[in-house]
């Protein structure tokens, strides 16, 4: 890295460490900004500064990320913000005259499936309610089990099992009795 870089850099976490920003948030801006540094003076040729830096380069950055390095939207995602907040702080600071990033959207990200028991994972949780003895909580992990409906869809029915102690479904004639663990009479 350049001088320049790393004067534009350093003051940039300085004024973070001024604001009482989160170490670990300071080190992420850190890594991810020297990364943005490294990849701009290898495109461009051109030395790392706050007022160098083009809406074009941001886009060609996003998509080098997303292209050539294959990182997930978070990562993508993460080094746009902390690009955005250096931006931000230049324009603040005198280094340059536009924020860059403004109008450059993230990557978006496809939900996370839920994630599902492994089948002897299934079938341990039967055999302990069967141990137990419980035909409601037997009969609760066979709806659930054989029509791939999750856990919060049994929910509305009021129904727990002794595996969810935190979870306890009120009574129906009201807290007077007391946590009930299963539907009332």
């Amino acid at each position: 890295m350049t001088q320049t870089i790393t004067d534009d850099v350093t003051d940039f976490l300085t004024d973070l460490a001024r604001q009482e920003v989160g170490e670990q948030t300071i080190r992420a801006y850190r890594s991810d900004l020297a990364h943005v540094a490294r990849w701009f003076e290898g495109s461009t040729g051109e030395p790392f500064r706050a007022a160098a830096v083009t809406p074009t380069d941001v886009r060609d950055y996003r998509a080098h990320l997303v292209s050539v390095e294959r990182r997930q939207p978070a990562t993508v995602n993460r080094r746009l913000a902390a690009l955005r907040r250096f931006s931000l702080w230049a324009k603040a600071a005198g280094r340059c005259t536009d924020v860059v990033t403004d109008g450059i959207k993230g990557v978006p990200s496809s939900p996370r499936s839920p994630k599902s028991l492994e089948k002897r994972e299934v079938d341990r949780l039967v055999r302990m309610a069967e141990r137990s003895g419980k035909k409601r909580d037997l009969a609760l992990l066979q709806l659930l089990r054989h029509t791939g409906l999750p856990w919060a869809s049994s929910a509305p029915c009021g129904w727990t099992t002794s595996t969810r102690a935190s979870a306890k479904a009120p009574s129906r004639s009201g807290a007077a009795r007391g946590p009930s663990t299963g539907p009332s009479p």
